[in-house]
């Protein structure tokens, strides 16, 4: 069981927690890979959900959704792409290994298509989560700023100072 709050990363050990967490990746599905504002990375993952907000009833999301924030993402790929970035080559690809390295949360998923997605937050960043986790089960889980990380309820994600 993961404790919720914040957690504080000093030495390796501290990331177990969080890397268990992010294992969970393993096995899903990306079916919408899409740039948010400025250079952010947004992926849905998993079973498609609606949308429980009016305005957005008639759109679906990921039971998983990853988002990058304050940090720089890399793509790499067996395969050329004709798409700038090579984004589209995530949707229908399988989440075969996800992983956190110490000590900069440097999140990590390779996909069965041969693809590899890196999100490095940036260490600078004080104010901003590196990259961000909405989970099948309701709940929000933020990497950063700095050597941190929180896990909470979804629909009350605290802010980490």
């Amino acid at each position: 069981m993961t404790s919720q709050g914040v957690h504080v990363v000093a030495g390796p050990d501290d990331l177990r927690e969080l890397r268990e967490l992010v294992a969970q990746l393993r096995g899903e599905t990306c079916w919408r890979a899409r740039h948010r504002y400025g250079d952010e990375l947004v992926l849905d993952l998993g079973a498609r959900r609606p949308y429980r907000h009016p305005v957005l009833a008639d759109r679906e999301k990921g039971a998983w959704i990853l988002g990058t924030r304050a940090s720089s993402w890399t793509f790499a790929s067996r395969q050329p792409s004709s798409e700038a970035g090579g984004l589209p080559e995530l949707e229908g690809a399988r989440v075969t290994a996800a992983e956190v390295d110490f000590p900069g949360l440097e999140l990590t998923l390779r996909f069965d298509q041969g693809a590899v997605l890196r999100v490095a937050p940036d260490p600078s960043e004080r104010e901003i989560a590196g990259w961000e986790l909405f989970t099948a089960s309701g709940m929000y889980l933020q990497a950063g700023p700095g050597r941190q990380w929180l896990y909470a309820p979804a629909d009350q994600p605290p802010i980490i100072d």
